[in-house]
C-alpha cells in the first residue's frame, strides 16, 4: 500500500508541478470545467441528439440515467466512505481555482467524463475521440492540484462502469416498453 501511495504522490508531483503559465492555468481550468459544469456533455448530449433523433428518441435516458448515477455514486457514496483528503491538505500543491470542499476519492470530473465519453461512443463510433476529451479533463484536475491520480483513475473506472450500466438499463427499458405496447394493442377493446 506504502508503495502506490508514493507512486501516487510522485505522479501527483510530476503533473502538479508542470509549468504553470496563464494559458497553461486557462486551459486546465476550461478542462476541468467541461468535466464539472457538465455543460459540454449536455452540449454534445445535444449535438448528437439532433443527429439521432428520427432513429431514437429515447436518447437521454441513458445520460439521465448516468447523471443520476455519476453523482449518487461518487458524490454521495464513495467520497463519504472513503473520505481521503485534497493534496492541499497534505502535500505543498500548486492549486488554481477554486479548491473543493468534499473529498478527494474518486474524482466527480472523472466519472462524468467517462460515463459521457462512452454513451457517446456508443451512440456514434466514430466519436471515439471523446476518450481524448475525458482523458484531458482527469489530467487538468490533478494539473490544477484538485486530485491525486489515483482519484482520477478511480473516476475513470467507475465512470466507464456507469456508462455501461446506463446503456443495459437503457435497454431494459427499451423491453419492458416493447413487450407493454405490445401487451396493450393485443388486448385492446378486450374486456378485462
Amino acid at each position: 500500500m506504502d508503495t502506490i501511495q508514493k507512486i501516487d504522490t510522485s505522479a501527483f508531483f510530476f503533473i502538479n508541478h508542470l509549468p504553470h503559465v496563464w494559458w497553461s492555468d486557462f486551459l486546465g481550468e476550461c478542462f476541468s470545467g467541461f468535466g464539472y459544469a457538465w455543460i459540454i456533455w449536455f452540449l454534445i448530449g445535444g449535438i448528437l441528439f439532433l443527429r439521432k433523433e428520427r432513429k431514437d428518441h429515447w436518447f437521454w435516458v441513458p445520460l439521465g440515467i448516468a447523471a443520476v448515477l455519476c453523482y449518487t455514486l461518487s458524490e454521495v457514496l464513495f467520497k463519504n466512505i472513503v473520505m481521503r483528503s485534497r493534496p492541499d491538505m497534505l502535500l505543498s500543491t500548486i492549486i488554481v481555482g477554486v479548491i473543493p470542499k468534499s473529498f478527494s476519492f474518486p474524482s466527480t470530473h472523472a466519472v462524468v467524463a467517462f460515463a459521457f465519453a462512452y454513451l457517446f461512443s456508443r451512440k456514434e463510433v466514430h466519436w471515439f475521440w471523446m476518450y481524448a476529451l475525458a482523458f484531458l479533463v482527469c489530467i487538468s484536475r490533478i494539473y490544477l492540484g484538485h486530485h491525486y491520480p489515483i482519484d482520477v483513475i478511480g473516476g475513470m473506472l467507475l465512470g466507464t462502469v456507469i456508462g455501461m450500466v446506463s446503456i443495459l438499463l437503457d435497454t431494459a427499458l427499451h423491453k419492458t416498453k416493447r413487450i407493454v405496447v405490445r401487451y396493450s394493442s393485443k388486448n385492446k377493446g378486450k374486456r378485462i
